[in-house]
């Protein structure tokens, strides 16, 4: 086997391990997430420092997430890199003006009630089209 494929498959198989690891962190990440939030709306929690716990172990795993998706930046190459800053920019920047635009919605009247998930929900579906578009650019 020639060194140029032995670096590819060595390649792959580092950028699956971060992928896998990103997503355990976002399940975990969601599901503390989850978990808190139940807790509180059904009265779970018979303190505030269980409350104070929770949100604290949310958070954690929310760092937990960042982190391993700094790894995975750090060690794609340089085209992928490229696809998933430019997604991020992309993403950054629909969630700022989106949440600027409803939230002025919200002030004026055309939208009953501010709710934070629809905000993220834009973010993370421009994400993904981001990454898609990305990806599909590169290719051809």
């Amino acid at each position: 086997m020639d060194k140029q494929a032995v670096t590819a498959s060595g390649y792959a198989a580092r950028t699956a391990r971060h992928g896998i690891k990103i997503v355990l962190w976002a399940i975990a990440w969601s599901g503390t997430l989850v978990l808190a939030d139940k807790a509180e709306l059904y009265g779970w929690f018979t303190a505030d420092w269980m409350t104070i716990l929770a949100v604290i172990i949310n958070a954690g795993t929310g760092i937990g997430v960042i982190v391993s998706y700094m790894q995975l930046l750090k060690n794609q190459d340089e085209l992928q890199r490229s696809i998933q800053l430019n997604a991020l920019a992309l993403s950054v920047g629909v969630g700022l003006v989106g949440s600027f635009t409803y939230t002025l919605l919200v002030t004026v009247g055309f939208v009953a009630a501010e709710e934070l998930t629809n905000i993220i929900l834009l973010m993370v579906g421009t994400y993904m089209v981001g990454v898609i578009i990305g990806q599909v650019r590169y290719r051809l």
